[in-house]
């Protein structure tokens, strides 16, 4: 799982290295993978909506931003104070042709997924 989650980090930074000019992609890099972490909270809500369960969350506004602000903090403590960015880059700058593009695979499918998911759990929303 660690080792997913550092390519899935990987992944994100060369994406934002190669499509833009950004100053800072490792931060580019961070809300991204914290909105994919995002949206699959955001799916295990709708099916506990969806299934009713006692302590169900409802959508609201400040659980939203407190809970994106609490990933984003925990993503950062875990990518740039624990591992390290540059040690996380350089795990995986020197991976042969074959594992780039697996990875590369399973990283996106992942984001498709989370994101196909998240939009089945929109009708489950109930206000």
């Amino acid at each position: 799982m660690k080792f997913f989650y550092k390519n899935i980090f990987y992944r994100l930074y060369r994406i934002a290295v190669a499509i833009s000019n950004d100053e800072t992609p490792e931060y580019t890099s961070l809300f991204a993978m914290s909105g994919i972490i995002f949206i699959n909270f955001n799916f295990l809500f709708g099916i506990f909506n969806y299934f009713d369960f006692k302590y169900s969350i409802k959508p609201n506004l400040i659980a939203y931003i407190s809970l994106s602000v609490l990933i984003t903090l925990l993503n950062y403590i875990i990518i740039f104070k624990l591992n390290g960015v540059n040690k996380i880059i350089d795990d995986f700058r020197f991976e042969d042709n074959k594992q780039k593009v697996k990875m590369n695979i399973y990283v996106g499918l992942y984001i498709l997924g989370s994101i196909i998911l998240s939009l089945s759990t929109l009708g489950f929303w109930q206000p």
